[in-house]
């Protein structure tokens, strides 16, 4: 929506009369013999600057050409702009947090530990309850990467030990989770386990929440010292960088908001006044949803803003907007609806020129409440797509207005004049009027091209419903002239505005449409005189 369509016409503007600073440049090209044998000349005997033929992409260079579409049973051409309005990712939404356990636990074992003596104490469990957003519920995960991380301490141990660690209900490829950690008299011991691939299935029944049981099992080597027991382990473990490859549960009413969002369509940044009517301009949202759990959005608020007419409220919004679950794991489900003039205010949103379109977007999943049965994978993500169908089917009557920055070189001292002939061949049912005014640092205006404005391009004749079809094209000739005093008004030139009035046939009155294969045949040549031998 960012594409600015009619500064493409202002830039036109540019291309046509921005030659008046360019002439130093093209003066050792010029035939200045050929130009001045005789009072009367053409653009085919000048010098020339631009002979181009131009088509509708031409003359919208700069737009992306994926946003200029052509239909290929009529040749009609529309624009199309799209724009990602709101996206959460699996991670975003559902990111599992370190999970910090740090278990102590005191263990015994009976009878004396020589050296290679081996007493295995009573295995200890830890239950662990794991924290999650919004306190959503987890009944199984598999992992993406993760680690299981320890750091080990046995006050006052006089012996060496081996902890086994297990987690019955976490396996890999069936096998549950089993791993040692050893351990060297009182010394602290840090140690980390990958946990990538491991499905992890939690308890939660009854009053459980994502419980995990962990047991610990100690061994004790015998080193000769005496028997202290009870020992006191501290675990210092936690479970951190946990990544899910998918995850099934609970996951509540997770909220969605994004207050205060604008898009902004620099389409109309260049509009200062008028009116455009697209006949049938179309709005198209898209949800994208590849999490199994429904999902109900709110767009409030939805608002066209320009800086030249009130503000429009768009209406035809489904309030709440219901998105559906993805229906299976790693699958993804579309929902969208579609605004036009018959169904919304859409025609008159685009009528005021809009330079943004604002919305609060507020939501949540699950809307029924729990209990719900949710699911995920690492690449699920929920977006939502704005699709703006504008057909180049209507009529149009707007003022633009940009600045660019300009200097002359400093061959202009030795011109006696500037003369410029424009010699066009519209094949498009517009007609462009236009003014550039030369302007200091200050923006002091120095001088203007053209006295007054002038009609540089005259529309093409066009035909009635329902094709509006160009049957003949325009010719205009334009002369504009520099004398010496004026070339030396504009010495000081750092900007120059550029200003036109667009309008479709009849003063922007008839409704036209704008076909693939119009064109606009443009010649601009130019005749200097120096004061100066060559």
């Amino acid at each position: 929506m960012k594409t600015q369509l009619f500064n493409r016409f202002a830039k036109l503007i540019l291309l046509l009369f921005l030659a008046t600073g360019m002439f130093s440049c093209y003066k050792d090209r010029f035939d200045l013999n050929k130009i001045e044998k005789n009072n009367t000349w053409s653009p085919d005997v000048a010098a020339p600057l631009v002979y181009t033929s131009l088509t509708m992409k031409d003359v919208l260079d700069n737009i992306n050409q994926s946003d200029l579409h052509v239909n290929d049973t009529t040749n009609l051409l529309y624009l199309v702009y799209w724009n990602k309005v709101y996206s959460k990712t699996a991670e975003q939404l559902l990111g599992i947090p370190n999970q910090n356990v740090n278990s102590t636990f005191q263990f015994s074992v009976t009878g004396a530990l020589p050296f290679g003596t081996d007493l295995t104490a009573s295995p200890y469990t830890s239950y662990y309850s794991f924290t999650t957003p919004n306190n959503f519920t987890i009944n199984n995960i598999t992992l993406l990467s993760g680690t299981f991380d320890f750091v080990t301490n046995i006050s006052g141990f006089n012996h060496n030990a081996t902890i086994n660690v297990s987690i019955p209900t976490a396996t890999l490829g069936g096998i549950p989770f089993s791993q040692n950690i050893n351990i060297t008299g009182s010394s602290t011991t840090t140690s980390s386990i990958n946990l990538s691939g491991y499905n992890i299935v939690f308890d939660n029944t009854g009053l459980n929440h994502n419980r995990l049981a962990i047991i610990y099992t100690v061994t004790v080597h015998g080193q000769g010292g005496t028997n202290n027991s009870p020992y006191t382990a501290n675990m210092g473990e936690s479970f951190n960088n946990i990544m899910f490859q998918d995850i099934h549960g609970d996951f509540k009413q997770l909220a969605f908001n994004f207050p205060g969002d604008s898009v902004s369509i620099g389409l109309f940044d260049k509009t200062i006044n008028g009116t455009v009517d697209f006949e049938d301009p179309r709005v198209y949202v898209f949800a994208t949803n590849s999490f199994g759990m429904p999902i109900n959005i709110n767009l409030n608020n939805l608002t066209a803003t320009a800086g030249i007419s009130s503000p429009v409220a768009i209406t035809g919004v489904p309030i709440p907007w219901s998105i559906a679950a993805a229906p299976s794991l790693g699958d993804s489900s579309i929902t969208e609806f579609g605004l036009n003039r018959t169904n919304s205010t859409i025609y008159n949103a685009i009528a005021i020129l809009p330079k943004y379109v604002t919305t609060d977007i507020t939501g949540m999943s699950n809307p029924s409440g729990a209990p719900a049965s949710n699911f995920a994978t690492a690449l699920s993500h929920f977006d939502i797509n704005a699709q703006v169908e504008l057909p180049l089917y209507g009529k149009c009557n707007i003022v633009l207005q940009d600045t660019t920055s300009a200097t002359f070189g400093t061959d202009i001292d030795n011109a006696e004049y500037i003369e410029f002939r424009l010699n066009t061949q519209n094949g498009f049912p517009a007609q462009a009027i236009t003014q550039l005014f030369f302007v200091d640092s200050l923006y002091h205006v120095l001088d203007s091209l053209l006295t007054p404005e002038q009609e540089i391009l005259g529309a093409a004749l066009a035909g009635g419903a329902p094709d509006y079809r160009v049957y003949q094209s325009t010719h205009a000739l334009t002369d504009i002239i520099f004398v010496k005093s004026r070339i030396e008004g504009i010495k000081n030139t750092k900007k120059i505005i550029i200003r036109g009035k667009l309008a479709t046939s009849q003063n922007g009155n008839q409704i036209v449409k704008f076909y693939n294969d119009y064109s606009l045949e443009v010649r601009l040549a130019a005749r200097v005189k120096f004061d100066i031998q060559y």
